[in-house]
């Protein structure tokens, strides 16, 4: 499910993703709402992997619960961070699985990015010198492309194993490993 793109500054015709040229600290919000999840249950967040591509300055995301669940708060920080293009990774909770951010139907992750789209800001000279554009800031929208720009985050989800099955014979162990096995030898022509 995609996120919600909420109406931002600027925004004429309903919510719009578009970062004008020129203006300094241009904020992009949105939302998604956790689906059904079927019969998974106690799915953990483990770890976040923010991505924006060269403009973004900063990127925050939280979870909203409708209430407290255990030791979940009600709203919970899952990344909060200035944005540096060449310092993309994966961050891993530092936390015991029990512990880690639970999420569950109806709870809503809520997105927050901000960018510098002027001059000054030097990714925007990098972006445009690496795209073969005069020096000269110009509107970025929505794309995957180096004058486009993104606002999103990736998790990673631990589940649940599935329950192992039904055995209808034991398996035999090291223990009970069968003695014509045991006792066998091996080729000497083999070693060879």
């Amino acid at each position: 499910q995609a996120p919600n793109l909420l109406p931002g500054p600027g925004d004429t015709s309903g919510p719009q993703f578009m970062i004008p040229k020129n203006v300094q600290e241009h904020p992009e919000h949105m939302r998604v709402a956790i689906p059904a999840l079927g019969d998974l249950t106690d799915v953990r967040l483990f770890s976040a992997n923010p991505h924006m591509h060269l403009v973004g300055t900063h990127i925050s995301s939280t979870i909203e619960r409708p209430v407290a669940r255990g030791t979940d708060p009600q709203t919970e920080c899952l990344a909060n961070g200035g944005w540096n293009f060449d310092w993309q990774r994966t961050y891993q909770y530092d936390a015991p699985l029990d512990k880690l951010p639970s999420i569950a139907e109806g709870d809503v992750i809520d997105i927050k990015c901000t960018w510098d789209n002027t001059i000054e800001n030097p990714f925007v000279q990098r972006m445009l010198a690496d795209s073969g554009l005069p020096p000269i800031p110009i509107d970025i929208t929505l794309g995957e492309q180096t004058t486009n720009e993104m606002c999103l985050e990736i998790f990673g989800l631990s589940i649940p194993a599935p329950a192992p099955p039904a055995k209808t014979q034991p398996r035999p162990t090291t223990i009970e490993f069968p003695p014509a096995l045991a006792q066998m030898q091996v080729n000497p022509n083999m070693l060879r």
